[in-house]
C-alpha cells in the first residue's frame, strides 16, 4: 500500500470518527484524544495530517469546498443543471458527514454554504445582469435573497439526510432561479 492511500485512509477514519462523535456529543467536547480512540489511531498519527481539531475542521471544510468547486469550475463547462446536479450528488456521497456538521452549531453551515455559493455567482459571466432580470428589486438585495433561497433549499436537504434525489434537488433550486 503506498504512503498516499494511507494517508488517505487514515484521514477518512479520522473524518468517520469524528462525524460519529458529533452525533453524540458537542464539538466542544470532543478532544483529540477521542477522536483518535474513535479512529484506532495514536495521536501521533492525528498530528502527522492535523495541528488540532480545530484545524482537522478547517481541513474537512476546506477539502469539500475545494472538490465543489473544481466540480463548478470544470473547464469548457458553463454553470448550467449538469454541474449543479453533479456537485449535489458530490455533496451526496457525504451526506450523513454533512448532516452532522450542519446540526452543530461551531461549524455555522448555512453561513459556509451562503459563501461559497455567493463565491460561485461572483464568477458567473453576466449574473448581475441575468439577476436584475430577473428580480426587479435593487441587485444587493435580489443576490442576498436568491443566495439565502438557495442556502435554505441546501441546508434543508442536508438535514433531512438527502430525502430527494440530487436530480429532484436541482429541478427545485432551478425553479427558483
Amino acid at each position: 500500500m503506498t504512503k498516499q492511500i494511507r494517508h488517505t485512509e487514515t484521514k477518512n477514519n479520522i473524518k468517520k470518527a469524528f462525524a460519529q462523535l458529533l452525533s453524540q456529543k458537542s464539538f466542544e467536547k470532543i478532544s483529540v484524544t477521542i477522536i483518535c480512540q474513535t479512529a484506532n489511531i495514536n495521536r501521533g498519527t492525528f498530528y502527522l495530517h492535523y495541528k488540532d481539531k480545530y484545524d482537522m475542521m478547517e481541513k474537512l471544510k476546506e477539502d469539500t469546498l475545494a472538490k465543489v468547486y473544481a466540480i463548478v469550475t470544470q473547464e469548457n463547462q458553463a454553470f448550467s443543471k449538469d454541474i449543479v446536479c453533479e456537485t449535489l450528488h458530490y455533496l451526496y456521497q457525504d451526506i450523513d458527514f454533512l448532516n452532522v456538521l450542519a446540526n452543530t452549531p461551531y461549524i455555522k453551515l448555512p453561513q459556509i454554504i451562503r459563501e461559497f455559493i455567493s463565491y460561485i455567482l461572483d464568477n458567473i459571466p453576466d449574473f448581475d445582469s441575468y439577476l436584475n432580470e430577473k428580480i426587479a428589486i435593487p441587485l444587493n438585495y435580489a443576490k442576498v435573497s436568491y443566495i439565502a433561497s438557495i442556502e435554505s433549499i441546501m441546508t434543508e436537504w442536508i438535514l433531512s439526510g438527502g430525502k430527494e434525489s440530487p436530480e429532484e434537488l436541482t429541478d427545485i433550486i432551478f425553479q427558483i432561479s
